[in-house]
């Protein structure tokens, strides 16, 4: 189905917070009636729809929303103790993909197809921070069937400062660093009894290919280290690169050499450094390597994983 736009769609902007970085813009024509309708009937007759219980404070507790997820081969989403992985893209899902791509700027890997049954399904305050997405890309959603309300709120206290009612085929775009600053939530609606479903289409760290290729070797190695992963966006084109770093290359080194091949730029917010340790869990670099007994200038090996080869 190739996506048909209404007349003269309207976007406006939900939120605007040019200090922080922060965006939140909306478009309630996005999708035709025609083309909003079909769409919701191919995922409410295709997707098999699953049973999730996310962790909550401290414990998983069933929910009544229903969760799928489409995407790239071996993408996968973690996110309060569930892990999704994609199964590839419904056929009716893949031009709403190309066409998503010139309006946010980047092409999206995942989706997250949530099925609401009714109003007696909602989601709290929270915000799409987790590690698996890369950081600062727009996160689209798209609505389809019941309307129901979008909240925003400035940090993790207080009331919505900002509502919009979602309509069935509108486009909400969350960019910038909205998810570092604002959280939001989709409250329950007790008269609410027809279904809902909704496309959070996100751009996800990829699993790196098993092929990689060393671009810096020096200094004497060292065991301390386990292994560091880096990743990071192209700067230009959008592409997911991932980076390794172990014994034998000085970190800063490699940095530079990343710079001078363009991969990335200077203070680029999408850089992001956690280490992986012998017992699986994942801690900050420098306490990494503080605990490690590692000072800056030792020796440490990157390996960059092209993700898009």
């Amino acid at each position: 189905m190739q996506p048909t736009k209404c007349p003269a769609p309207v976007e406006r902007t939900v939120l605007e917070d040019a200090a922080r970085g922060c965006r939140i813009t909306y478009e309630p024509g996005f999708l035709s009636a025609a083309d909003a309708d079909a769409l919701f009937a191919a995922l409410h007759r295709d997707t098999p729809f699953e049973r999730e219980a996310p962790v909550m404070f401290g414990r998983p507790v069933e929910v009544r929303r229903r969760t799928f997820s489409y995407g790239e081969p071996g993408v996968r989403y973690r996110y309060s103790g569930v892990e999704r992985v994609a199964s590839p893209w419904h056929e009716a899902l893949v031009p709403l993909v190309e066409a998503l791509t010139p309006l946010t700027g980047v092409r999206f890997n995942y989706a997250l197809c949530q099925l609401y049954p009714d109003g007696e399904a909602g989601i709290g305050w929270h915000a799409d921070k987790e590690r698996d997405i890369v950081a600062d890309t727009p996160i689209a959603s798209l609505s389809l069937g019941a309307e129901r309300d979008f909240q925003v709120r400035l940090g993790n206290r207080g009331a919505a400062s900002r509502s919009v009612r979602l309509a069935h085929g509108s486009l909400l775009v969350m960019g910038g660093a909205t998810q570092r600053h604002y959280q939001h939530r989709v409250p329950k609606a007790a008269r609410c009894r027809a279904p809902r479903i909704n496309l959070t289409f996100r751009v996800v760290r990829a699993p790196g290919p098993s092929g990689s290729r060393t671009i810096a070797r020096r200094g004497r190695p060292t065991s301390r280290l386990e292994r560091l992963e880096i990743s990071f966006l192209h700067p230009t084109t959008n592409s997911t690169f991932y980076a390794e770093v172990g014994p034998t290359t000085t970190g800063e080194h490699c940095i530079e050499r990343l710079v001078e091949q363009g991969f990335l730029t200077p203070l680029d917010p999408h850089l992001c450094y956690r280490i992986a340790r012998s017992d699986g869990r994942r801690v900050p670099l420098g306490a990494a390597l503080a605990s490690a007994g590692i000072a800056s200038g030792d020796p440490l090996l990157l390996v960059v994983h092209d993700a898009t080869s």
